[in-house]
Parts: structure tokens; sequence; C-alpha cells
């Protein structure tokens, strides 16, 4: 028992140190440390970015935190795949040509899950975070639209966190936040007028790290014309759950709660 707990104190050790390393210098040494971790991925630092690929699957998703590669210990594809039933959409049928939005979008596993379930989709990713705006646009593609913008219930500019190592980047401070930066923020009412107007919206997935209130504030038109809208409501403001203020702004909306996953929480449109 001893000897087990000094290797896992080892690998914990091992780890956190790896995760210091330059993205270019760890998808070298990710091949050293997967001879132990046995992941089954394959990692390759394709210009100037973290490229994972499955061994499994024709999944690759690009991810340049060296951090969060534990994230596709199980592969990439089933991670995707854990994320359709973590926010609540897995008994979904996407339907060809929909349009899809992804509020938070991080470096876009989740609009890049909904891609591989249906090619035909029209995904808007929203991601404020620069950096993970790069993965971002290589994990979507040049045929979806990629947003470099906050979404807020105002139009200008806001400051926001950033804290990539655990993608808890948002409008509130974290204990990990480590700096911040004014970011261009948009209503959502202001994006679905510019990119998509008098579309139907089948879905509108909504992580905005604890400002969920302000973003579906600022989204009163755009609600009108969605069928489904997946919220993240854990406690992320300042250490408090915006399930409430969520639920009641879409009930105002004339949506009904149809199913939770612990703090996530998928809406339907009852007049859609």
């Amino acid at each position: 028992m001893r000897k087990l707990r000094k290797l896992r104190k080892l690998r914990k050790f091992i780890l956190e140190r790896s995760y210091l390393l330059r993205p270019r210098i760890y998808s070298y040494f990710f091949k050293i440390l997967n001879l132990y971790l046995k992941y089954p991925v394959r990692i390759r630092f394709v210009s100037g970015q973290i490229m994972i690929r499955d061994l499994n699957s024709d999944y690759i998703i690009f991810n340049s935190r060296p951090r969060r590669i534990s994230r596709y210990g199980l592969g990439v594809k089933q991670l995707c795949d854990s994320l359709f039933e973590g926010y609540c959409v897995d008994g979904l049928n996407l339907p060809d040509n929909a349009t899809i939005i992804d509020i938070g979008a991080n470096v876009g596993e989740f609009s890049y899950s909904l891609i591989k379930k249906n090619s035909s989709l029209k995904l808007i990713s929203i991601e404020p975070d620069p950096s993970d705006f790069k993965d971002l646009e290589r994990n979507i593609g040049v045929k979806h639209l990629a947003i470099n913008r906050a979404v807020a219930d105002f139009n200008g500019e806001l400051w926001i966190y950033l804290n990539n190592e655990f993608g808890d980047t948002g409008v509130f401070p974290t204990d990990n936040s480590a700096s911040r930066f004014k970011a261009r923020c948009s209503t959502l009412d202001e994006i679905y007028a510019e990119h998509c107007f008098g579309e139907k919206i089948f879905l509108i997935k909504c992580e905005a790290e604890g400002f969920e209130p302000e973003v579906l504030s600022g989204a009163s038109n755009t609600l009108k014309s969605t069928y489904y809208i997946s919220c993240d409501t854990g406690p992320e403001r300042m250490g408090q759950s915006t399930l409430s203020e969520v639920q009641s702004l879409l009930q105002k909306s004339n949506f009904k709660l149809i199913r939770s996953n612990r703090n996530r929480h998928l809406f339907m449109n009852l007049l859609t």
C-alpha cells in the first residue's frame, strides 16, 4: 500500500510538471508519458496547436492546453459522446440543415460533436477567449461560423477573467483566474440579427460561467425562434447556481424544463 501511494504521488507530480510545458514540447513528451497513461490517442503539434487524434475512430480535435489533454483519457470520441448526455441532448433528433448556436464554445468540443453527428448542421460557435478561439476555428472548420466575442445583455465591452487551464474563463473571477482582458460583447439578439435573422434555431447551448441570466436577457427575439435550450447553471456566479433565474426568464418566453443532468438543463419552447 505504501508503494502504491508513492507511485500515485509520483504520477501526480509528473503530470503536474508536464502541464507547465509549452505545447510543442508537451506534444513530444506525451509520447513518453503515454507509455504509462495509455490514453487511446495520438498527439501532434500542428501549426502552433496541439492536435489529438482518436486511435479508435476518425475523431480529431485541437486543444492546445496540456492540462486539458486528460479529458481524452478514454478517447476523443468517448468525450464527445459524453457531452451529448451531459448537456441533455442525446435524445434529440438533429434535423438536417438545422441551425445551432453554441455560446461559450471554448475550443469547440460540443460543436465538433454536433458536426460529427450530422455534417449538414449550421453551427454558430461563440467564444471570447482569443487563445481557445484559435482551436475552435480549427475544430469546426470553415463551413461553420466562429465568433470571437462574449455574449451579454448589452452591446459594447466587458472584462473577462481568464482561466484557460480549467476551462472556466468568464465574467466572474475564480481562485484560478490568471488575468483579465476587455472583450467585445454583443447580445444574442444582435448576433442573431447579424448572422441568421428569420431562421429557426433548433438548439442553443449556453455555458456562460454564471452569466447565463444576462445572456438570456439579451435574447428575447432569438428565443421566439428557438426550439430547445441547453443551459449550464452551475455555481460559477460567485458560488451561486443560476437555475432559478434562468428558469424564470425562460418560463416568461414559454419554455418548459424537460430534462436535467446535475447542473445542466434542457428547456423546450412550447410555442414552436
